[in-house]
């Protein structure tokens, strides 16, 4: 099959989008405002206010800055939630089937540690540090041993606040650098599946090309089939990759107790690749359950058909040459 490229075609190119690219940055830089600000309270104004010679004007200037920290931390932590959710919408609309396959264990597990990293937040706020200025505004009692106790709790807690956005952070960065085996945002997707570095800034999309061949209409030259699977409740779902005038490329979507039932070709061969799950094939009378990777030739003539025997979904690649009339 000879394909040529039409003088001056060249491939398109794909952008991150605006609304991805402010989300992406104001989840940066909300996370580098909670670790400066918790950091620079933890080392520098705690330290600080203990060690203030006059007991008062410490505790004074400790609530000052409390004033200022405890809402500051809220409204970042909101924006950090709010911007990473969006962020993952991304992902869920470039990987769609693969999403929770591939991103899920770590999903989970962000997902544990930002939940425990909000409620140590909110008890530093609200369960310590809202407690002193309070104790300040009602003119309480001054006592110095209940108040060290507090601003060691804070310290505490402050602590394990950043050893969690730590770990969080690390756990986004994972999730970013399993996107990129299935798709980049330059190059195919399987150059992207063998090159991890390729993903930059989180953001997952498919390359799109002009490319021109003999023969055929502008297409797109460049798919992620194992992404594009789709499945239907009814039945068996099919998804056209790529049609010429010789041959067609389609990606199946079996969920478990789906078939394509016995049929033949007379003048065209077939091949079954599975993507994902397990199949039940037969060819003839020859039958077999196959997993991920292998691959089925029905030769033109032969009776074949498929069935997926579960549990999980059954996604294959089908070719056929040449194509039926």
């Amino acid at each position: 099959m000879s394909k040529r490229l039409r003088p001056g075609s060249r491939p398109a190119q794909t952008d991150i989008g605006v609304s991805d690219f402010v989300y992406l940055w104001l989840h940066v830089l909300s996370l580098a405002a909670y670790f400066g600000a918790t950091l620079a309270m933890m080392l520098f104004v705690l330290p600080a206010t203990r060690a203030e010679g006059d007991p008062a004007a410490g505790r004074r200037l400790l609530v000052a800055v409390l004033r200022r920290y405890d809402p500051f931390v809220i409204t970042v932590l909101g924006v950090l939630i709010m911007t990473g959710a969006f962020r993952l919408t991304s992902y869920k609309a470039a990987l769609q089937g693969l999403f929770f396959r591939q991103l899920g264990t770590l999903l989970a597990w962000k997902l544990v540690l930002t939940f425990a990293l909000v409620m140590v937040a909110v008890y530093s706020v609200f369960g310590l540090g809202h407690r002193l200025v309070r104790s300040a505004d009602w003119d309480e009692p001054f006592d110095p041993e209940k108040e060290a106790g507090i601003r060691r709790r804070l310290s505490q807690a402050l602590a394990l606040a950043l050893l969690l956005a730590a770990a969080t952070t690390v756990l986004g960065l994972k999730m970013v650098r399993s996107g990129v085996a299935e798709s980049s945002l330059h190059g195919s997707a399987d150059e992207a599946a063998q090159s991890p570095g390729a993903l930059r800034e989180g953001f997952v999309e498919h390359q799109r090309s002009g490319t021109e061949f003999e023969g055929s209409s502008t297409m797109e030259v460049f798919k992620n089939a194992q992404a594009l699977a789709a499945f239907a409740p009814g039945k068996m779902k099919k998804v056209n990759l790529f049609e010429t005038e010789r041959m067609f490329c389609d990606v199946y979507g079996l969920e478990p107790g789906q078939e394509q039932s016995a049929h033949a070709h007379a003048g065209s061969d077939k091949v079954y690749y599975v993507l994902e799950g397990r199949g039940r094939f037969r060819i003839d009378a020859e039958e077999r359950e196959l997993g991920s990777g292998h691959a089925v030739f029905a030769p033109a003539g032969s009776s074949h058909a498929v069935i997926n025997p579960g549990p999980d979904r059954l996604a294959l690649l089908v070719f056929m040459a040449p194509k039926p009339s």
